[in-house]
C-alpha cells in the first residue's frame, strides 16, 4: 500500500474517532469546538477527513508510515 493510500485512510480513521467520541458525549461539533478552542469548520475538516486541510496531521501520519512505527508512538512522551 503506497504512503498516501495509507495516509487517507488512517485521516478517515482518526475522523470517524473523533466523531464516535463525541457521539458518547452527546455534543455538537461546535460545542466540541468551543471546548477545544478550535473553529467548528476545523472539527468538521478533522471528522470528514480532508487530507488537504490537515497538512500537520498528514505529516504526522507519514512519518509515522515512513519511520514503520504506530502513530500513537508519536504521542508517547517520555521522561528526561
Amino acid at each position: 500500500m503506497d504512503i498516501v493510500k495509507k495516509t487517507n485512510e488512517q485521516l478517515l480513521q482518526i475522523g470517524l474517532n473523533v466523531r464516535f467520541y463525541r457521539g458518547l458525549q452527546n455534543i455538537t461539533q461546535a460545542e466540541l469546538a468551543e471546548r477545544a478552542s478550535v473553529s467548528i469548520s476545523a472539527t468538521s475538516r478533522l471528522e470528514n477527513a480532508n487530507a488537504y486541510t490537515n497538512s500537520e496531521l498528514m505529516t504526522l501520519l507519514r512519518i509515522a508510515i515512513a519511520l514503520d512505527i504506530h502513530p500513537s508512538k508519536l504521542f508517547e512522551f517520555r521522561e528526561k
